[in-house]
């Protein structure tokens, strides 16, 4: 499967900005504050019958839906990696048997490292909000 770049960057100027956050008790609400301090519902999460009404269900649902922004942040972080991986330093007709090739791939090289921590630190986060793992 090829991941569209540009495709989850318009799925992400789409959606309601970030961060989104949970409230509410009976019903929990995904929020978001827009415009200056506005407070939009991006979902609301009502009882399941696998939780016989309010309970833990209900409120992973939330978290995860909460932190969507995040996860779609690391994936669209992860696939940039990916991406610059799957078409190699030498896609762009570059070589390294030059002292200017060299350090352009170590450039290269260095940017994918970034991209790729980038992208850990990115996905550790957003597990640990959808999971509750952090305040």
């Amino acid at each position: 499967m090829t991941i569209d770049i540009n495709k989850l960057r318009r799925l992400a100027q789409a959606a309601t900005l970030g961060p989104w956050y949970v409230t509410g008790k009976l019903t929990r609400y995904v929020e978001a504050r827009i415009d200056g301090g506005l407070i939009q519902e991006v979902a609301a999460c009502g009882p399941t019958k696998a939780d016989g009404g309010y309970g833990p269900q209900q409120e992973a649902n939330a978290r995860l839906i909460a932190a969507a922004p995040d996860l779609l942040e690391a994936c669209k972080t992860f696939a940039e990696w990916l991406g610059r991986e799957e078409r190699g330093f030498a896609s762009a007709g570059n070589k390294r048997d030059t002292p200017e090739g060299e350090r352009a791939w170590r450039d290269w090289y260095n940017e994918n490292l970034r991209l790729c921590a980038l992208a850990q630190e990115q996905a550790r986060a957003a597990i640990a909000r959808a999971t509750g793992d952090q305040p």
